[in-house]
């Protein structure tokens, strides 16, 4: 089972690490054994620039897409628990943003089974487990390494129990604030639309029956 942490890290401009100009004079490999070290000290803000910095300059696929995987547990493993509701949601948004865009970059990365197992993992966190669900298909559907197949298993008769009793996930139209006060779902926006349409129908009706007693 993979545990859900609340993350605490303050994201810097991409570029080379502050306190880390000695990257440079290193090989791809050997910056990402910095990148690891960083992390195993506590060191996750350092740690996501530094990996940061060989996924856009590494000319190696393969250490590209791990530096890129490192980000995200980077991220995600920097917590505690006592933040306000409002960090959390943020910080949870961040860590989906950055698997969304690891799955999307890699789809063949040796670490996107576990990126999606991740990604399902958050969606459950945010309250959507009808997108938890797909995740954690894809991975039940498509890998074959037994302790992948365990885990995406768990993950995913968890999320079905929980998308059985919450139903559909919230989907807004829109993140900002007229989005969400609009219908949530493609049928209530269709009743909300005609909705909106008779009132002005109506509007018209009235306006030309005035008119015509007049």
């Amino acid at each position: 089972h993979i545990e859900l942490p609340v993350f605490k890290i303050q994201f810097q401009n991409p570029g080379v690490p502050d306190g880390g100009q000695h990257i440079l004079q290193l090989n791809d490999e050997q910056q990402v054994e910095e990148g690891v070290a960083a992390r195993n000290t506590g060191q996750y803000e350092l740690a996501q620039n530094i990996f940061d910095f060989v996924q856009k300059n590494s000319k190696n696929k393969i250490i590209q897409q791990k530096a890129g995987f490192y980000k995200c547990m980077a991220i995600t493993e920097s917590f505690h628990q006592d933040m306000a509701l409002s960090e959390q949601q943020k910080l949870y948004d961040r860590a989906i943003e950055s698997f969304e865009d690891f799955i999307a970059r890699y789809p063949a990365s040796p670490w996107t089974a576990m990126a999606h197992l991740h990604l399902g993992d958050y969606y459950m966190a945010v309250g959507k487990p009808g997108k938890a669900v797909l995740e954690f298909e894809y991975v039940f559907q498509n890998y074959t390494d037994p302790d992948v197949l365990q885990n995406a298993k768990i993950l995913l008769q968890n999320a079905q129990k929980k998308l059985m009793k919450k139903g559909p996930d919230m989907v807004f139209v829109s993140d900002g604030f007229w989005g969400k006060l609009l219908p949530n779902n493609e049928i209530s926006l269709t009743i909300f639309c005609l909705n909106v349409m008779m009132f002005f129908i109506t509007l018209l009706f009235w306006h030309h029956l005035n008119k015509l007693l007049d």
